[in-house]
């Protein structure tokens, strides 16, 4: 874990029929709604349950910080569930072809605060949860996972409760890498989150 959970002593699923093609979740803690329709789906449950931590534990300061919530999100749905054994990363090698291809591709993170209007920008889209979890990879890869899930869990632990922003959270995670890793981490945020074309060859993912 990442610190003590913040929204009591139960969590947990409950069931939201929002109608035919309703899909996902919405991270209302400690009781996290989940569309009938992906009731069953531990990604689902497991990337709800990770807005505990980020998203609603630690909350975004700004809307073009949304990658501190979803991406991070996405990204910790698959760092738990692999330790059960399963492997998100064929799932979202398929949802990352489908944005960096498709017209809801985006710049993820916009050097702005507040300057959008979430629900009419390109950011209000599957890309930041896609190219967010793919940047804490490539991270996770550069120092470590157990590096990266301690600078998580000090960066919870010491801002549960208030805003954030996505860079104070990337700059925790810097603080525990080296020089060269520190550059390393530099280049994934520009390729990752500053940029509109993907840094991956798309023809490459999803394939059967």
């Amino acid at each position: 874990t990442y610190g003590p959970y913040a929204f009591g002593d139960e969590i947990g699923s409950v069931e939201a029929n929002w109608g035919p093609g309703a899909y996902g979740g919405m991270e209302h803690h400690p009781y996290f709604h989940v569309a009938s329709d992906a009731l069953s789906s531990e990604e689902v449950n497991a990337h709800e349950a990770a807005h505990g931590w980020f998203g609603n534990g630690v909350r975004i300061d700004c809307w073009e910080d949304f990658v501190l919530s979803e991406g991070t999100a996405t990204y910790l749905a698959a760092r738990a569930l692999a330790e059960s054994g399963v492997d998100l990363w064929a799932d979202y090698e398929c949802g990352l072809k489908s944005v960096c291809e498709g017209a809801s591709n985006t710049i993820v993170y916009p050097a702005t605060c507040d300057a959008i209007d979430i629900f009419n920008d390109p950011l209000w889209s599957y890309t930041p949860y896609m190219k967010g979890a793919w940047f804490w990879r490539e991270v996770s890869e550069i120092l470590g996972e157990s590096v990266l899930d301690q600078a998580f869990a000090d960066f919870y632990q010491a801002n549960v409760g208030q805003a954030a922003n996505l860079q104070d959270l990337i700059d925790a995670a810097k603080a525990e890498g080296s020089p060269a890793q520190v550059a390393e981490i530099e280049a994934a945020e520009t390729a990752w989150l500053h940029t509109l074309a993907c840094p991956v060859d798309t023809s490459t993912l999803c394939l059967p």
